[in-house]
């Protein structure tokens, strides 16, 4: 009997639209209907670093309502670390789950190309140079120093966040000898910092545009409703921490205790606590903190981590369990075939191994934070009694 098709993308639907529709509608005719789509899906913080504008579960039900048969959680936080772990951790997912494909949208989707740099990437022979050069270029930022030992090896470093992804993906795929096909898709509409409007937006466009005021675009028309209540009832966030969270926990902590946090060298701890002295707003942290080494993206992640706190072994284990957030009823055999833990009930986590459990327990200090940043807020536990979507369609 021929193996049914598992499509997995890996996702943040920050928040779904239209590019996300066309993407699932063209698996879906590429697999059948005999196969399914699994959507592995950034919890409440994204890559960037930011709080999500709609929370996990209300995103994982526009999934569903776009096309996806089931979505689980990319925890946390590896859903808000770099491309390498971000990548890594949702293969890893995807294989658990029984992944015979990998789609993903890239600008130039020549799967060849993707290959061809996963296969120098994973050489050894790379990976020393690329660790002696940017132990010598330790005030330049990571991507040119990684761009420029590609170069040596005759490989063109992508540029665009979807590609770099895309080239992670394939990457994770290869390095761990995991039986996915990976299948890039050209993208359509808006380029990913693209915030102008036009028929197919991308996530960071309808994001910039909600905050200025304007009305909702670019969404399908059966997540729009989802989507308008959120905003009516004040469930969203403008990506930000309240800045005097913040604020108060850098003024606070002394720079010698955040040493191991993931992405916090001692030069950045203590600059960040200089810095937050000074600072009224996350905006001008930022602005103060940022150097051409270290990137906005770079600096929220390493102050989420640090409020957190994250360090580089935790990102280093890889995914320990993951969660699933939303399904169609006939979606349920995925995660009793799923070969790390699945969350169900999140008030069961701690029937999960010890060291699920405590990876776990990170998660839930990102989702009560996650909580002070919705524009109405919640109690620290909201995320604890919550259940997983299922629909009927």
């Amino acid at each position: 009997m021929m193996k049914k098709a598992i499509a997995a993308v890996i996702c943040e639907y920050n928040p779904f639209h239209l590019g996300h529709e066309y993407l699932l509608s063209r698996i879906r005719e590429e697999i059948g209907v005999g196969g399914v789509i699994v959507a592995i899906m950034s919890g409440n913080f994204t890559e960037r670093g930011e709080a999500a504008l709609f929370d996990k579960y209300l995103r994982a039900e526009a999934a569903i309502l776009g096309g996806a048969d089931a979505v689980f959680e990319l925890p946390y936080p590896f859903s808000a670390s770099g491309a390498e772990f971000f990548a890594s951790a949702g293969v890893k997912i995807a294989a658990a789950l029984g992944a015979t494909h990998l789609y993903f949208g890239a600008e130039t989707p020549d799967r060849t190309a993707f290959e061809r740099m996963a296969e120098i990437q994973n050489n050894p022979d790379y990976e020393a140079a690329l660790k002696s050069r940017t132990a010598e270029n330790s005030d330049r930022p990571y991507a040119a120093v990684r761009a420029e030992v590609l170069a040596e090896w005759g490989i063109s470093a992508p540029e665009s966040p979807n590609d770099i992804l895309a080239a992670e993906y394939v990457r994770a795929i290869r390095k761990n000898g995991y039986h996915i096909i990976p299948r890039p898709i050209q993208r359509i509409g808006a380029g990913y910092h693209d915030n102008e409007e036009q028929p197919i937006m991308s996530a960071s466009g309808i994001r910039a545009r909600l905050k200025i005021g304007e009305p909702l675009s670019s969404v399908p028309d059966a997540v729009r409703p989802l989507y308008e209540a959120a905003l009516a009832e004040g469930n969203y966030t403008d990506g930000n921490l309240p800045s005097v969270s913040v604020l108060a926990y850098l003024r606070l902590t002394p720079p010698e205790h955040l040493k191991e946090i993931a992405g916090l060298s001692s030069g950045l701890a203590h600059r960040l606590a200089d810095s937050a002295r000074n600072a009224l707003t996350l905006t001008e942290l930022h602005r103060m903190v940022a150097t051409k080494k270290y990137t906005d993206a770079h600096i929220r992640r390493a102050t989420l981590y640090s409020m957190t706190g994250v360090t580089y072994a935790d990102l280093d284990q890889g995914p320990l369990y993951t969660q699933l957030l939303a399904m169609r009823k006939d979606a349920g055999f995925l995660a009793k075939q799923c070969t790390v833990p699945v969350v169900t009930k999140p008030a069961s986590y701690k029937k999960l191994p010890k060291e699920a459990r405590a990876q776990y327990e990170l998660t839930l200090c990102a989702d009560a934070l996650y909580t002070l940043a919705l524009k109405t807020q919640k109690s620290a536990g909201e995320y604890l009694r919550r259940s997983p979507t299922v629909l009927n369609l």
